[in-house]
């Protein structure tokens, strides 16, 4: 009976347990999921929704979850504290997703998930960009893009249209990339560059993730995807047409599915120095030290 992890951090999220609802609830096999969930919270009440959802799903589906939660501090922020709080609770299950609190899922999709990564040598992690997601009179549905409605998307290099700070101040000091559907027609496509929104692998991932503990923000994709191909892993985009996971995106929420952002709990200001200054100056160390360990090897 194989066991899937699924590490899933949340600050205050509202689609977190919309999130758990869908995972459970469209899986094959329910009663194989183990959760992993790390909750930085300033509403005790969230808390204590998600004991009690997560208890009646255990009940009902025989679902099993692993919660730990701590209350906001500014120095627990940051999404590699997170993902690494939610995977200190792997415990050698045999396979692992890695996604964020706002996840919609295809209809058993723990079994294509499965069936296509015993298709992939080991040390192969699945990825891609997901789909988006909205709210449509409430309910949670696909969106049609100019690739399709519910389309993964492959990750290349972008363009030097660069994400830009609540500040409007471009994120020029890491790699871009953009989400597009390949040109070929291979039922597997290796990439260069992990999405942290969805990847999934086997206990191997589980093992080693590879995520960057003082990520905060913009520094984490690129770091992984480094400290993965630096043992020795493959990433590999499924080419799947059909819809397989979903992401909601800021840009998608309406008067449903609302999240918490940094400058919610911090401020402009301090949001503006954690994410670009220290995320930044976090992402030039790495690789600085990345670079002269290159150079003692050579």
């Amino acid at each position: 009976m194989s066991k899937t992890y699924i590490k899933l951090p949340s600050l205050d999220d509202t689609e977190l347990i919309p999130t758990i609802k869908d995972a459970v609830n469209k899986a094959d096999k329910p009663e194989n999921l183990v959760f992993g969930i790390y909750l930085l919270y300033k509403d005790e009440e969230n808390l204590n929704n998600l004991v009690q959802v997560t208890e009646a799903l255990r009940v009902s589906h025989g679902s099993e979850f692993k919660l730990m939660a701590q209350e906001f501090t500014e120095e627990l922020v940051g999404v590699g504290i997170g993902r690494k709080m939610a995977e200190s609770m792997y415990e050698d299950e045999d396979y692992v997703l890695q996604i964020d609190a706002h996840t919609m899922f295809a209809k058993n999709w723990d079994a294509t998930l499965k069936m296509l990564i015993e298709l992939q040598p080991k040390k192969t992690i699945l990825t891609g960009m997901p789909a988006p997601y909205c709210y449509t009179d409430g309910i949670r549905t696909p969106m049609k893009t100019l690739y399709g409605t519910g389309r993964l998307l492959k990750l290349e290099p972008g363009n030097n249209t660069y994400r830009k700070n609540s500040y409007g101040v471009p994120i020029d000091w890491v790699p871009q990339w953009k989400g597009t559907i390949p040109n070929n027609t291979e039922e597997f496509i290796p990439v260069k560059m992990i999405c942290s929104k969805f990847a999934y692998g086997r206990k191997d991932f589980g093992e080693y993730s590879g995520v960057p503990e003082n990520a905060i923000k913009y520094s984490e994709e690129s770091l992984q995807t480094s400290n993965l191909h630096k043992k020795g892993f493959r990433l590999v985009f499924p080419n799947t047409k059909h819809f397989l996971i979903g992401h909601l995106y800021r840009e998608n929420i309406n008067q449903y599915g609302k999240r918490y952002s940094l400058v919610d709990y911090v401020g402009p200001e301090e949001a503006n120095n954690l994410i670009y200054t220290q995320d930044k100056a976090y992402y030039e160390a790495e690789i600085s030290k990345k670079y002269k360990k290159t150079l003692k090897s050579m």
